[in-house]
């Protein structure tokens, strides 16, 4: 039974032997290997144009997202510089209102020296001529105590 086996073993190898050197000298087989290769490459190739229009599409979203960054930014300083020139302005203002307060101010310190120097020249007379002591604290109170202590003895004052 072994040599049986060998036998039908053997000759199942010689037909497919006898097979594949038919299909080789017939080009069968270069055929059935140029359609499997054509089927992988173009498989291959597929899968390179689907890579290749990925990365076109990442460069152009990335050409996109730049784009979009670098006009905030620019909408980011526009609004800075309005802000700055907002600021300077408010400044200008304050420094011009800073400046006619400091007048105003040195306006009415010069009317109220004018109103002291007035004041002391008019105590100066007043003590020449009525003898009144004229202190700022209290020079009301002895004016309106000899007013009336004049008054009362019916001696009145002349302005």
């Amino acid at each position: 039974m072994p040599d049986t086996y060998d036998h039908i073993t053997l000759m199942c190898r010689l037909k497919a032997a006898q097979r594949r050197n038919k299909e080789l000298e017939s080009g069968e087989r270069y055929i059935q290997l140029e359609e499997l290769h054509q089927k992988e490459y173009n498989v291959y190739e597929h899968k390179i144009e689907k890579l290749k229009k990925e990365l076109a599409d990442a460069h152009k979203e990335t050409i996109r997202v730049r784009n979009y960054w670098f006009q905030v930014l620019e909408d980011m300083l526009r609004e800075f510089e309005k802000a700055q020139k907002r600021s300077a302005q408010e400044l200008r203002k304050m420094e011009i209102r800073a400046l006619n307060a400091e007048k105003q101010r040195d306006d009415a310190l010069d009317k109220a020296a004018v109103f002291r120097h007035q004041f002391y020249e008019a105590a100066s007379r007043l003590e020449e001529e009525q003898g009144i002591s004229v202190r700022p604290d209290g020079w009301k109170t002895e004016y309106f105590q000899r007013h009336d202590k004049q008054t009362k003895s019916g001696v009145c004052f002349k302005n």
